[in-house]
């Protein structure tokens, strides 16, 4: 049986208040997603924003103290290397200083009748020459060497005396 439309201005009349209820239905959910999102992006955007900026700031610095730690770290090398290196040269200069005190004693400790030219250190044995008008201020200077602070335990191991010139070598051990 076919179906006649008694009455097409209601199906006319259906499809309008369908077209406006699509029209009306649609707006009305698309408009409460879209003021949502625009609302959701305005106040959470910003606190987004600045969260990300903190976490460039944070990098940055981490970045920043990492350069600085190996910085640090080169320059406590460097600060080995030259203590080290300024120790050394403290030991040689105070050896140089011992060496000078030793042999500025060892001068000093001859009387003034007396006249010292030659003075000479090797494998422990210290080896002395100059001038003396007499033995006794030999033998005096001899005594004093033995008080030295510097000649530890002198032993005479040769003297030779001829005209008021001598050469004396002693070993140190």
């Amino acid at each position: 049986m076919e179906r006649i439309n008694l009455h097409p201005w209601r199906q006319q009349h259906q499809t309008n208040r369908l077209i406006k209820f699509g029209l009306n239905f649609l707006p009305a959910i698309i408009m409460p997603i879209l003021v949502g999102y625009v609302l959701s992006y305005m106040l959470y955007n910003e606190p987004i924003q600045a969260q990300r900026n903190n976490i460039q700031l944070l990098n940055s610095t981490a970045n920043n103290i990492k350069t600085a730690n190996n910085s640090l770290t080169k320059a406590s090398r460097y600060k080995s290397i030259y203590t080290k290196q300024i120790n050394t040269l403290n030991a040689d200069l105070k050896k140089r200083y011992n060496g000078y005190l030793a042999l500025n004693e060892i001068a000093l400790l001859l009387p003034q009748s007396s006249l010292l030219n030659k003075i000479n250190l090797s494998s422990k044995t210290l080896s002395l020459g100059g001038t003396t008008e007499t033995t006794k201020t030999l033998a005096t200077y001899l005594q004093h060497l033995k008080q030295s602070r510097y000649v530890f335990r002198p032993k005479l191991t040769q003297l030779d005396i001829n005209s008021g010139a001598f050469h004396i070598n002693l070993s140190i051990p």
